[in-house]
């Protein structure tokens, strides 16, 4: 049954021809990531899960040998990456209260630690490594661009950034718009203004909006798949946050006669509100959580994630009003469009199965190798498995598709 939906933008984007996203399976060109984990991460462990988001403690400094070495693979496979902290931490300006000096800079970290430590009563050992991080972060950044990104990273409000290495749920290109998120939690809603100072620069220095006010979207739940937007919503995204995708994206999809379905988890859409952050709202929290494609209508997902979930067809009629019907079932749809659905178990699709990122030329970089029947199903699709083993990075509760957000493919 189809109803009349009253609804506003509530998102604004950026339009150019230099993003391009259709199929999630057309061959990986450009990508953007944050760049390996630092300060910010560190003091989010001293966090409680519900406000940090992590899953666990990560040893920060492996995690940076293990961001490092999936931006290799991705350089090897020819795809041009675009890394956003070192173009951020060379536009930002000095603001009032920032130290001056790198040791300023540490003391001010070391205190904020014994602070965290005192007020939530957690303790996290590589603490004792701040110093060290921001060494190696003066390597690359130079010592201003060190002081400068870190202090505003691990010292902004309400908490630290530590979710930035995340860097596909501050946006998503849709088509060709990229769309900046809302993001649902406190502790990351910061993160927009960051990757929006990246994009500036690197989409013709056109103009850029986050969204204010309204809905929600975080990027792992858009995926451009078989002629058709789908756009997660449940327990992060909203389904004001899909209307204004929609609203966004609609000439393209009009043009090229693709269709918008919002796939929701009805319940987590119910208590999306009342949840703050943490514990089971994480296990299939964003669509590419548990359902990726792998090529042309096939799909690996987890069943018992998907079959919780219902789809919202979205479209104008013809008198211009914004329609919305609750089609069937997700799995149903996918049985109707004549997609063909490989199933994992629930272990693995919670040991980051499906957040994998296809790269071109039959090769897919998967985030951890003991995932055996998801890499069995993969080999039989014809795909080539590279490794990305981030098994510290993991700990914070995403893997390669989170980390990074595509620009380009095609």
């Amino acid at each position: 049954m189809a109803v009349e939906v009253k609804t506003r933008p509530i998102l604004r984007v950026l339009e150019g021809s230099r993003v391009s996203v259709f199929d999630e399976t057309d061959p990986l060109k450009r990508v953007a990531v944050w760049g390996p984990p630092s300060i910010e991460a560190v003091l989010g462990q001293l966090l409680p899960p519900d406000k940090s988001l992590f899953h666990n403690n990560f040893d920060v400094f492996k995690g940076r040998k293990e961001f490092e070495g999936m931006v290799d693979i991705l350089k090897a496979a020819e795809v041009e990456v675009l890394e956003a902290r070192g173009k951020v931490a060379a536009a930002l300006p000095f603001v009032k209260g920032m130290p001056s000096t790198l040791s300023a800079l540490s003391e001010r970290l070391k205190v904020s630690a014994r602070v965290l430590e005192g007020r939530y009563g957690r303790r996290c050992q590589y603490t004792e490594e701040i110093d060290d991080i921001l060494a190696s972060e003066v390597k690359v950044l130079g010592e201003e661009g060190a002081i400068k990104l870190n202090y505003l990273t691990a010292l902004g409000k309400p908490y630290p950034m530590a979710n930035l290495i995340y860097g596909r749920d501050q946006t998503n290109v849709l088509g060709e718009t990229m769309i900046f998120s809302r993001l649902r939690h406190g502790i990351r809603r910061p993160e927009v203004a960051f990757f929006r100072v990246m994009y500036q620069d690197v989409l013709d220095r056109q103009d850029v909006h986050a969204v204010r006010n309204g809905g929600y979207f975080e990027g792992g739940d858009g995926i451009m798949f078989d002629h058709a937007a789908f756009v997660g919503v449940g327990i992060r995204s909203s389904m004001n946050g899909a209307f204004g995708i929609f609203t966004a994206i609609e000439p393209v999809l009009k043009k090229r006669g693709f269709d918008f379905f919002a796939v929701v988890e009805e319940n987590q859409e119910r208590l999306s509100g009342s949840i703050n952050g943490g514990g089971i709202e994480m296990d299939d929290m964003h669509l590419d959580t548990f359902w990726m494609p792998i090529g042309p209508k096939k799909v690996l997902t987890c069943l018992e994630s998907a079959g919780r979930r219902v789809v919202r067809r979205v479209w104008r009629d013809g008198a211009g009003f914004l329609r919305v019907s609750r089609e069937t079932s997700f799995i149903s749809l996918m049985a109707q469009r004549g997609i063909e659905i490989y199933d994992i178990p629930v272990e693995e699709q919670r040991n980051y199965a499906t957040n994998y990122l296809l790269l071109g030329k039959n090769q897919v970089l998967v985030p951890l190798s003991e995932n055996y029947q998801t890499r069995s199903i993969l080999q039989r699709a014809g795909l080539v498995i590279i490794p990305a083993d981030i098994k510290e990075l993991v700990g914070g509760y995403g893997a390669v598709h989170c980390m990074t957000a595509a620009l380009e493919r095609g």
